[in-house]
């Protein structure tokens, strides 16, 4: 059962929690997967304390950070002994060239590692940067969408993992073949065709909801640094948020500019991304940015009543949203 933690800023938002979640295959069974979950932690504070502490709340400081790390059965070793033969063969030092062996053949891992990849986008769509050690920042209502996607994406990644033990056996047996006599050096690296617990031991996914610190958890000779941090990074959350929308608006200007042309393709996805900025952005904002929130107002209003379609059957509509969108763009560098 996932567990779940109030953050004490979230005035405007009575109900609002923040989940912690950390799904880890070390810790299941053969047929269940078991949740690592955090003592849960509920901490309220009313209005009346919020006032006696005479200090409104950062906008940063709303909301929660997301943070997603993962492993697989990736496994390499150096191969000194081939390092060794290509050094004699091509007359090289010994160090000039490094040589891994693979211990798994990649395309049985594409599926797991490339989901990881495309659900680590999805989160950087829903978040904005926050600081180095790999946190990102979510804005309180992209908070129950952000839930739903992870929730989503670690049930598809799950299925996948129980897709690679099911292969197990063939897995197993393609690694010796492929790797012939190497293999018995490395054959204690490999769980027994029946370890299925073994295997997925190999695997794991963890992502992790954690609440946003304030000024007011500070000692007071160190809020002015945090508070030179705070604006540092409301300045790169906001440039964060032009640049998606101006990326997505430049191509959707320059994929008009060619709609209808022969041997070009318009999709659908082209307005899509566009549309479903307009719906997210200003949720994600945390200061007002008016020239960002009219981009957003004059996108919307181009494209209303405007589909793939007449794109692709008018140059005159193509051309004209694609004027359009250049303009706005521009507008926000």
């Amino acid at each position: 059962m996932d567990s779940w933690k109030t953050h004490p800023n979230c005035s405007s938002h009575k109900s609002l929690e923040v989940q912690y979640w950390t799904f880890n295959t070390k810790e299941k069974d053969t047929d269940k997967v078991q949740t690592t979950t955090p003592h849960r932690q509920v901490v309220r504070k009313t209005a009346e304390q919020q006032r006696e502490q005479k200090q409104e709340p950062s906008g940063l400081s709303i909301g929660a950070t997301i943070n997603i790390s993962a492993s697989s059965f990736d496994k390499r070793r150096k191969n000194k002994k081939g390092e060794r033969e290509y050094a004699e063969k091509h007359g090289t030092d010994i160090d000039a060239n490094e040589m891994t062996t693979k211990l798994i053949r990649k395309d049985y891992l594409k599926p797991i590692t490339s989901h990881v990849a495309k659900t680590r986008e999805g989160i950087k769509h829903y978040s904005s940067p926050w600081d180095d050690g790999g946190n990102r920042r979510v804005a309180p209502l992209m908070i129950p969408k952000l839930q739903n996607y992870v929730t989503k994406r670690r049930m598809e990644w799950q299925e996948l993992v129980d897709e690679f033990v099911a292969k197990w056996p063939e897995i197993r047996s393609n690694s010796e073949q492929r790797l012939n006599g190497d293999f018995a050096k490395f054959a204690h690296l490999y769980p027994a065709v029946d370890d299925h617990d073994g295997v997925r031991r190999n695997f794991n996914l963890n992502i992790t909801f954690g609440p946003l610190g304030g000024a007011e958890d500070l000692p007071l000779d160190l809020r002015e640094t945090w508070e030179e941090e705070d604006q540092r990074r409301r300045a790169e959350i906001s440039q964060d948020l032009r640049d998606r929308f101006y990326d997505k608006l430049t191509h959707l200007s320059k994929r008009c500019a060619v709609a209808g042309d022969e041997g070009t393709r318009f999709a659908k996805s082209n307005l899509g991304h566009v549309l479903e900025l307009c719906d997210i952005l200003p949720s994600m904002m945390i200061d007002s940015d008016m020239e960002l929130q009219g981009a957003i107002d004059q996108a919307r209003h181009m494209l209303q009543g405007v589909d793939a379609d007449s794109i692709k059957s008018s140059k005159i509509v193509a051309t004209d949203i694609s004027q359009q969108a250049k303009e706005i763009a521009n507008s926000l560098m």
